[in-house]
């Protein structure tokens, strides 16, 4: 007797589940396959997590192979995803479970695994370059205490740049792991003198300890030359950084050269000044300090004089003295060969005093220097040429001096030296300032600078 039986008609999987483990970040893929009973046979088949992807929905024949990924971009270290595979079709509906767990990942360094914040901190001192490696390796979150919300919520927000070390310094600073570097320097800034050739000089850079060196250097001032303009750690050995500056002596100019430098981290600034004093050439400055001193001492001797401390030949005698000084500084000088040419009157020595005038009269007239020293020429003219109709013409010109020009700063200046001059009486310069400041016209100002020649005639 036959079976009339109807066959009883199914799909068949080549598993019943699905389970594997994966790492946060990876990609996983796997396939499975549908047997079914004959070739009609055909569906649809979907994921209940969208993390779970598949290549194709659609499946017919009676041997179907279903390709998948799983993607751990955004799953949780540690966790556990479950879901199941649906499948329809036209022999039923059917349900395959998957089940994927999240590994811990294992951040592995030079000195070990890195499991903590203490272990990343220990690798950072030893391996600056492989700690920032490990900060941006997408794995670094793993390491942080889920309890601990400033250190993920900081990692976030300072990993977003990958390979900027600043933000890895910045990170273990806000985890309390190290502190803030501070830069001090051997020198606060230069002060110099007459630098007359080019120089180097070098400020000796220490740093608080280990962690990320970054220096801007700007420089002000044409005259300071620097090789480098960025500081790193590769340039400090043992928290210690030698930096040399040169200084470019055709770049300075007579008076105050004023300039800096300027170090700049992320936070904060250090400037060191550089000041450069520059005057004259050794043998210029040498001589005008001869010149101030034998003026000085002109005006000196000549008040002591008037204050009968010296008599009219002790004062000749200094004067002479102090005139031949200014003549071997500059023999050309015009008002010092005026001085001469009145010392020569006064010797009555007319020949060689009139051999000077001629001498002046052609400079004057080519140079055209201050009004004070042609005036002082007409003066000494009017010793050797008596004549009332010369000298009444010259009077009528110098009337009209006070129209054509100011006070020289001859006389107040010879008067500012020796209010400076130990050896002169405070008390005797304020009378003789007073004196000089009731003097009202600017010819008897001039006629003041050169009373004291008047004492030679």
């Amino acid at each position: 007797m036959g079976d009339n039986r109807e066959q009883v008609r199914y799909l068949e999987f080549s598993c019943q589940s699905v389970e594997f483990s994966v790492r946060p970040g990876e990609l996983i893929e796997g396939s499975l396959t549908i047997y079914a009973p004959d070739k009609h046979a055909q569906g649809k088949i979907i994921s209940s997590d969208t993390r779970m992807r598949l290549y194709e929905i659609e499946w017919k024949g009676e041997e179907s192979k279903i390709e998948y990924c799983f993607d751990a971009a955004t799953v949780e270290t540690g966790s556990m995803i479950r879901g199941e595979f649906v499948v329809i079709s036209n022999y039923g509906e059917y349900a395959i479970p998957y089940q994927i767990s999240v590994q811990k990942p294992v951040l592995q360094g030079s000195l070990g695994p890195i499991k903590n914040l203490f272990h990343f901190t220990n690798l950072a001192q030893k391996n600056w370059s492989e700690a920032v490696e490990l900060f941006y390796s997408g794995h670094f979150a793993s390491i942080l205490q889920k309890s601990d919300r400033n250190a993920y919520m900081a990692y976030i927000g300072l990993s977003r740049f990958s390979g900027n070390e600043q933000n890895v310094e910045e990170f273990l600073i806000e985890v309390n792991k190290k502190t803030p570097i501070i830069y001090s320097f051997d020198i606060e800034g230069f002060l110099l003198e007459d630098v007359q050739q080019s120089i180097d000089r070098t400020i000796v850079i220490s740093k608080s300890g280990w962690g990320y060196s970054y220096l801007n250097l700007s420089v002000n001032g044409d005259f300071i030359v620097i090789a480098r303009h960025v500081l790193t750690n590769v340039d400090f050995a043992g928290n210690r950084c030698e930096f040399h500056i040169f200084i470019d002596a055709t770049k300075l100019h007579n008076g105050m050269n004023s300039g800096s430098i300027v170090f700049s981290d992320a936070c904060n600034e250090y400037l060191i000044p550089f000041d450069i004093l520059m005057e004259d050439e050794p043998e210029r400055r040498t001589g005008n300090r001869k010149r101030r001193q034998a003026l000085c001492n002109m005006v000196n001797d000549y008040v002591n004089m008037r204050i009968d401390k010296l008599s009219a030949a002790q004062w000749n005698n200094k004067f002479q003295k102090e005139l031949e000084v200014l003549l071997e500084i500059d023999e050309d000088n015009i008002l010092y060969n005026l001085f001469r040419t009145q010392m020569l009157i006064g010797k009555e020595r007319y020949n060689e005093a009139k051999w000077y005038l001629d001498m002046l009269e052609q400079r004057l007239a080519k140079e055209q220097p201050e009004i004070f020293l042609s005036c002082y020429y007409l003066y000494l003219t009017t010793l050797i040429n008596c004549a009332e109709e010369y000298v009444m013409r010259l009077k009528r010109y110098m009337s009209i001096i006070p129209q054509i020009g100011d006070l020289d700063g001859l006389f107040c200046s010879s008067m500012r030296i020796l209010q400076e001059a130990e050896s002169f009486d405070g008390s005797l310069w304020k009378k003789c300032f007073e004196m000089a400041v009731q003097v009202q016209s600017c010819c008897v100002k001039r006629y003041c600078c050169c009373r004291p020649i008047q004492h030679f005639c």
